[in-house]
This record gives structure tokens, C-alpha cells and sequence, in this order.
């Protein structure tokens, strides 16, 4: 412990030694075997704007998700270019409490469903197995239209009005690489969150700081400031490149997700999101958690990029 502690400390002191700033379901009932509902594009909106899927990995969050799913049920079913486009995706991992039926039993204007995992298999494995349920109902019903994925936290703590910086960005990032008339939504593009605070919680700055620059040293420059926010807007080929077949299936997922972009030349543009961290954290809560977290995330950092390097993972 004491070891994991020094090392903590270093690192924090190596990132502080750098110039850096903190910078500023209607859903119709029904069970999770039903078939996923997949929003049918309105007449009247532009042809050019893809589908949405908003895809919400939770874990114990029976207290949490629905004003969570409320919040950004309101704000889409309110927007011109969303509210007939839109659908919700709950991945419940494993859940030990009531997380499925609270989400099940809620009532908003936006299609929501809920799919749950067997047991509890960590946030990156939820996150996979959500696209890969996406990317297999997209086919049977809408091949044809174009869909996107927005990731974000069950716990809320990015505001879903970011969604729209997010979505220009991708817009004109398409627009200037694409071969045809309009976006080309079939380009692997992810547009990764960069998380700003209005009064950051000084413990979880101090385990990020310090987790970004393990990643930094150990995986070298993925070309983000914020490997960890759970707040990114990705094209479906992106989705699948990145999510299919995860080595890391818990926290550390993120990087994993990035260095794969680096490797395979997918383009990650960063936007900032205004961030509002939340009590009830299941990653970090106390300063002994801190150091138990850096350790074990280190490791996995450590293996993932051992594991490409001798070639044992494929990228």
C-alpha cells in the first residue's frame, strides 16, 4: 500500500510540474426481450441528420437513473433535431438491485428500453455489448439510415445540452472528408468529452490528474486531454471498430478504446463538457480508494499496452 501510495504522489507531482488548467422512456411498456425500438426519421426534418442512440451503461443505479433519464428525455423530446430521431439504451450490467425495473417502469417521451447482462461484467463490457445490440437491430431494421452514439453516465453528471457542440463538430469534421453530397455518416469518426468543472471534487481531480499521466507515459499521446470521460458522440463504424472484442472490460476501457483509435487512424476530435460530479461514486470515495484505484488502474494500463506491443492483443 504504502508503495501505491508514493507512487500516487509522484505522479500527481509530475503532472503539477506541467503547464495545465482545469478547464473551464413515451416508451410503451415492456420487457427487455421485446424487440429494440428504433426511432423512424421525420419527413419534415432534414434527411442529412442520422438517428440518435443514447446508450447509458448502469450498475446499482436504482436511485440515480431516473432523473438521469428525466433530464435527458426532456431536453431531447423539446429538440427540433432530436425529438423524432432519438431512442434510449440502458445496458443494465449485472445490476443487483432494482436498476432494470425502475427503468422499465419510467414514462417519458423519448423511447427508452432496457437490455441487461447476466452479471456484472464491468462499464466497458456494458458499454460493447450495447453497441453490439445497436449495430444488430440497426441492420434488421433501419440499414439504410445512418446512426449515431452518444455514451454517457447513469449518474448524469454531463449536461445532454453539450450534445450539440458534440454534433457540430462531428458535422463539420464529416463534411470536410466526405466524398459525397452531405456528411458521410459512414466514416469512423469519435468525438471524445473533455470534462470542465465549475467546483471540481479536489479528490477525483487528483486521481484523474494522475491517471492522465500514467496513460500519457505508459501509451504515450492518444491526443486527448481526458482519457475517462464517459460522455463521446461516435459514428456506428467507429462504434464497431473501436467496442468489438475489448480487452479491458472495467474502468480502464476508455484507454483502451483510444489507443485503438490511434492505432487504427480512427479521427478523435475533443469538445469540452461541463461536468457536475455526483455523490454515490463507485469508482473513487474516499483518499484510501484513490490509491487502491490508481494501482489497479495502472496495471491495466500496463497490460494493455504490453499485450499489443508483443502483438497477444490485435488492435
Amino acid at each position: 500500500m504504502m508503495r501505491i501510495f508514493v507512487l500516487a504522489f509522484v505522479i500527481l507531482f509530475h503532472q503539477t510540474a506541467e503547464s495545465w488548467t482545469v478547464r473551464t422512456l413515451s416508451r410503451k411498456k415492456r420487457s427487455s426481450r421485446t424487440r429494440w425500438y428504433l426511432t423512424t426519421r421525420s419527413n419534415s426534418a432534414s434527411e442529412n441528420v442520422p438517428s440518435l442512440t443514447v446508450l447509458i451503461p448502469a450498475y446499482n443505479e436504482e436511485f440515480r437513473i431516473t432523473e438521469t433519464l428525466e433530464s435527458y428525455a426532456r431536453y431531447l423530446s423539446n429538440s427540433s433535431r432530436w425529438q423524432d430521431r432519438t431512442s434510449i439504451l440502458v445496458v443494465d450490467d449485472g445490476s443487483s438491485d432494482n436498476t432494470a425495473r425502475v427503468v422499465n417502469a419510467l414514462t417519458t417521451k423519448i423511447p427508452t428500453v432496457c437490455v441487461s447482462l447476466p452479471t456484472n461484467q464491468g462499464k466497458g463490457a456494458a458499454l460493447a455489448y450495447g453497441i453490439q445490440h445497436t449495430l444488430r437491430q440497426q441492420h434488421k431494421e433501419e440499414p439504410a439510415n445512418p446512426r449515431i452514439i452518444l455514451t454517457a453516465d447513469a449518474d448524469g453528471s454531463a449536461r445532454i445540452d453539450d450534445l450539440e457542440a458534440f454534433f457540430r463538430v462531428m458535422e463539420k469534421e464529416l463534411a470536410s472528408n466526405s466524398t459525397i453530397d452531405g456528411n458521410d455518416y459512414n466514416q469512423p469518426l469519435l468525438v471524445n468529452g473533455f470534462r470542465t468543472y465549475d467546483s471540481p471534487s479536489a479528490l477525483r481531480l487528483f486521481f484523474r490528474l494522475g491517471f492522465r499521466s500514467v496513460v500519457r507515459s505508459v501509451c504515450g499521446d492518444l491526443n486527448v486531454q481526458d482519457t475517462q470521460c464517459g460522455f463521446k458522440l461516435m459514428t456506428l463504424p467507429a462504434a464497431q471498430l473501436l467496442y468489438t472484442n475489448l480487452h479491458l472490460p472495467g474502468w480502464s476501457h476508455d484507454v483502451e478504446v483510444l489507443y485503438r483509435a490511434n492505432q487504427r487512424g480512427v479521427r478523435v476530435r475533443e469538445v469540452s463538457v461541463l461536468w457536475e460530479d455526483k455523490d454515490g461514486s463507485k469508482l473513487v470515495s474516499s483518499p484510501g480508494g484513490v490509491l487502491v484505484v490508481c494501482g489497479k488502474m495502472f496495471g491495466e494500463v500496463v497490460k494493455l499496452r504490453f499485450n499489443y506491443a508483443m502483438g497477444n492483443w490485435k488492435v
